[in-house]
């Protein structure tokens, strides 16, 4: 169990996420959303599809099981602004010193109410500049994803 514990760390990475509110949701404390409808507009094609796949997976996860019933009350608009994975090896070989091979991930989220009116915009970001063997950038997208999910609860259910 030590040794499941200390692999999971090992190629986790140190991995950090912060969120930039850009909108504030206009209707909080007025409305209460039953039911939620994630979805991903494209505009950066850099991003390869197992990671946006996998980046929706675990959106929906995280959010999707808060809200009671499926439907487009509150509609979440998200887009990959920034995505760079950045080099594992390089942060393996120098750990991650002066940010070398440092990656880096930004997805702006909007929020829509049922007339397809904006109620609200944020910008999460993430970064991965060290780890043991370099670690994963998916610690990063799951940091992102954790960020968007965390704001929507707060600020949508």
């Amino acid at each position: 169990m030590i040794i499941v514990g200390i692999l999971a760390i090992s190629f986790s990475g140190c991995s950090s996420s912060s969120t930039t509110v850009l909108q504030p949701n206009s209707k909080l404390g007025q409305i209460k959303y039953a039911n939620c409808n994630i979805q991903e507009v494209i505009i950066a094609n850099n991003v390869p599809v197992e990671q946006r796949e996998y980046f929706k997976a675990k959106l929906d996860q995280l959010i999707l099981k808060n809200f009671p019933n499926k439907g487009n009350d509150l509609s979440i608009k998200y887009s990959f602004i920034t995505y760079n994975e950045g080099s594992q090896f390089t942060r393996y070989m120098l750990g991650g010193l002066g940010g070398a091979g440092k990656g880096e991930l930004v997805v702006k989220a909007e929020f829509y109410d049922l007339q397809n009116q904006k109620v609200g915009e944020i910008q999460s970001k993430g970064e991965i500049g060290a780890g043991f063997f370099g670690g994963s950038f998916k610690g990063t997208l799951d940091k992102v994803a954790e960020e968007i999910s965390n704001y929507t609860i707060q600020n949508y259910l």
